[in-house]
């Protein structure tokens, strides 16, 4: 038996609905917010005071035992990106990843990288800060509001030496084809890197099918945090192309011989792990990659798909301009609209009636933004279109 708007399987139902009671916080609030930050669970919460109680009253875990849940996490992130093991690196934002990626690039004055205009800070800016070094930072405009894989790809000449893209616009919601990107990347010998923050969590992630050289993301978002992680994917064939622009204890392979210090670099995504690990977000991370791998990212990509889709038919039928692609290859979770075609003066004044009714969303350039999740319900998005269209 299938939901009738959603299109998922008793299974995914009663597992999607087990979960939900996971966040409290659903009790009170209309949480559609996902893309600026998300609701943490009573397990990850208790993961974490668990950690953090050992720490404080004891008995003190010994560091092989933090060792081993780290490989856990490893072990986990993998499996949801359909990686291996060794090709998972953890640092602290997505912001950092894509720092260290464009720092590991062998750039000589005049090499150009390339990135879409409209995208978040963390992609453009590491872009722009190799002009320092005579890097030209090409910022590709955007057609009809959205990013443009033909024009991007066309910016490619001899001299390009990377790539960094969203695999889903935070402002957009639109999703980039990013295998097209990749084979055009791969033929011209350019570095591919791709931001997934949007992306991880509301849609299956295969590293493989994507054929991007490197993918990053951070967890306050889609993931359920904690913050102060984000995973790094470099797929092994192309580290030894890579430059080294950070080590510490945990770039070698055995880390606790500290007298060593000629040891190789390991040929692993995790030498860039160059200090302490935050070994408290990992505990925390953990029950909510088990959720995702239980709940089946396939199955949440194809609910969310259909409720977003459901919240794109009923703002299009009112006449509303909705920046978000219709294609659900061309979108995940996110659904972005226009305010004044909603009958408004500005997003603002919609926010703060939505606020007060406790249906959270976001305000982006003028727009309202939002980003339900596999807990949230129809009768959530009905909530919320009654908000928008309905007088107070």
């Amino acid at each position: 038996m299938t939901d009738t708007i959603t299109g998922t399987d008793r299974t995914y139902e009663q597992k999607r609905s087990a979960y939900r009671l996971d966040f409290p916080i659903l009790e009170n609030e209309t949480y559609l917010n996902h893309a600026a930050h998300a609701p943490w669970s009573l397990k990850s919460i208790a993961a974490m005071n668990g950690f953090m109680d050992s720490l404080c009253h004891g008995p003190m875990l010994p560091y092989p035992e933090w060792d081993k849940n780290l490989l856990r996490t490893r072990t986990l992130m993998a499996e949801f990106l359909n990686a291996e093991v060794e090709e998972i690196g953890f640092n602290y934002n997505t912001s950092l990843s894509l720092i260290l990626l464009t720092h590991s690039i062998r750039w000589k004055e005049g090499d150009n990288i390339i990135v879409p205009d409209r995208s978040f800070p963390a992609v453009v800016m590491p872009a722009k800060l190799l002009q320092q070094w005579g890097v030209e930072a090409r910022v590709v405009p955007v057609k009809n509001r959205l990013a443009d894989e033909d024009m991007l790809i066309g910016a490619i000449d001899s001299r390009t030496k990377m790539m960094i893209v969203p695999l889903v616009n935070f402002f957009t919601g639109l999703r980039l084809d990013i295998p097209k990107l990749a084979k055009a990347c791969r033929d011209a010998g350019v570095f591919l890197a791709v931001d997934a923050i949007q992306a991880a969590g509301p849609i299956k992630i295969d590293v493989r099918k994507l054929g991007c050289h490197a993918l990053c993301f951070g967890s306050p978002k889609w993931m359920f945090g904690p913050m102060g992680i984000g995973t790094l994917f470099i797929e092994k064939e192309s580290l030894d192309s890579l430059l080294i622009p950070q080590v510490g204890m945990h770039s070698v392979r055995d880390a606790w011989n500290f007298f060593n210090y000629d040891q190789e670099i390991i040929p692993e995504t995790r030498r860039y792990e160059c200090g302490v690990h935050m070994h408290l977000a990992h505990f925390g991370i953990n029950p909510n990659l088990e959720m995702f791998l239980d709940l089946g990212t396939e199955n949440t990509e194809k609910y969310l798909l259909n409720l977003t889709g459901y919240l794109h038919d009923q703002l299009v039928k009112r006449g509303v301009d909705v920046v978000t692609p219709r294609d659900d290859s061309r979108r995940a979770a996110i659904v972005t609209f226009e305010a004044k075609s909603a009958g408004w003066d500005n997003a603002d004044a919609i926010f703060e009636k939505l606020d007060k009714a406790d249906i959270r969303v976001s305000v982006r350039m003028g727009m309202i933004r939002v980003s339900p999740h596999f807990y949230n319900t129809t009768e959530e998005i009905d909530r919320l279109l009654n908000g928008v269209f309905r007088d107070s």
